[in-house]
């Protein structure tokens, strides 16, 4: 999985996506010492109100849409 820059794993930037211009942001990375577990970084805050979740996703926190960067 290397990147040939010295990069083992890749990391994952994503935007919100529910309306143009919010700056709520998502970082996931590997833990550099347990690849089986992520570091989910969340930066900013959605300047929308939240959308209707769908049924199965209710209560999980994961009604907003990112879109990777």
């Amino acid at each position: 999985m290397g990147s040939g820059f010295g990069v083992q794993y890749t990391n994952g930037y994503y935007k919100c996506s529910t309306i143009r211009g919010c700056p709520a942001r998502k970082h996931v990375e590997r833990a550099p010492d347990d690849p089986s577990m992520l570091i989910v970084t969340y930066e900013g805050d959605h300047r929308h109100n939240q959308p209707a979740m769908h049924d199965n996703m209710a209560g999980t926190g994961m009604g907003m849409a990112f879109e990777s960067t």
